[in-house]
């Protein structure tokens, strides 16, 4: 752990923790980087407000045009150059390809997810621009984004790729834990 970076990628649904983790990581001394912010850095260059829509479609372009990698290359590259951290996470990573690139750089995947009614309550009570949606378009999108159908997300194929998998049920307390117990398994090598 002393010489080398840590790098998780976290892999998750809408509202199911992945800011939670991110969160608790941050706590613990990493820089966190989240994919997205390629894209809201791309829509703010176009002068688009940050609509999910305007994001997947901007984020599907990005993809197209540079490979469906480009925001995993682009955050690490950024954040390799800039942070003076060994210890670094991910954000909103939502392609095997990007999960590829991370683990070609030695990064430990994180899945999280919680079941659909606590993602949406979680999703609309944050007020993110993104999130205001009716119950049923929060479901259409959250399953069209899961099965590959958007072109520009694939996370049911990325969240297999996870080498943990943290129940997000509610219980922050217990995703701490299991958060810590994931970290000692690092530090001791067991990856």
């Amino acid at each position: 752990m002393d010489n080398k970076f840590i790098i998780f990628g976290v892999i998750g649904r809408n509202g199911a923790g992945k800011s939670t983790i991110c969160d608790y990581l941050s706590d613990q001394g990493f820089s966190v980087v989240s994919l997205s912010d390629i894209v809201r850095s791309e829509a703010d260059k176009q002068g688009l407000n940050h609509t999910r829509e305007n994001l997947i479609q901007i984020g599907t372009e990005l993809k197209r045009d540079e490979g469906l990698d480009v925001l995993a290359k682009r955050s690490f590259n950024e954040i390799i150059e800039k942070s003076t951290s060994k210890k670094i996470v991910f954000d909103s990573i939502r392609l095997p390809e990007e999960v590829v690139f991370f683990k070609s750089h030695g990064a430990i995947l994180l899945g999280i997810d919680a079941p659909v009614e606590t993602r949406y309550t979680r999703v609309s009570k944050r007020k993110k621009e993104t999130d205001q949606q009716s119950y049923e378009l929060f479901k259409q999108l959250d399953l069209h984004e899961y099965e590959g159908k958007s072109g520009g997300q694939n996370i049911k194929a990325t969240f297999q790729l996870s080498d943990y998998v943290i129940d997000n049920d509610g219980d922050l307390e217990n995703v701490h834990l299991k958060i810590d117990n994931i970290l000692e398994l690092v530090k001791n090598g067991s990856s």
